[in-house]
C-alpha cells in the first residue's frame, strides 16, 4: 500500500521534448543512477548508469517507449516517451 506521502518523496523530472523525433532531454532534482528504455513489447533497448541526461532516440523507429529511471537514492520513476519521424 502505498500513501499520498510516499510520492512527495519522490524527485522531480522532466522528460522533453515529448514527443521525441532525435535527443530526448531529462532534468532531474536528483541524481540519476540508470535510465533503462524499453520498447512497446517490453524490450530493454537502452540501459545506462553513467548518469548521462539524454538519449539519443533517433535509430529507433517511430512509436512508444517507456522510460524507467532509478534516482541515486533508490527511488524509481516511470515515464511514457513518444517518438515520432
Amino acid at each position: 500500500l502505498t500513501s499520498s506521502d510516499d510520492y512527495a518523496d519522490l524527485p522531480a523530472i522532466s522528460i522533453f521534448p515529448n514527443p521525441v523525433t532525435d535527443v530526448v532531454r531529462m532534468v532531474s532534482s536528483a541524481p540519476l543512477r540508470s535510465v533503462t528504455l524499453y520498447d512497446i513489447s517490453g524490450k530493454k533497448i537502452y540501459h545506462d548508469t553513467t548518469g548521462s541526461a539524454q538519449i539519443d532516440m533517433s535509430r529507433w523507429d517511430r512509436g512508444w517507449y517507456t522510460l524507467s529511471i532509478v534516482f541515486a537514492d533508490g527511488a524509481q520513476a516511470v515515464k511514457s516517451i513518444i517518438k515520432v519521424n
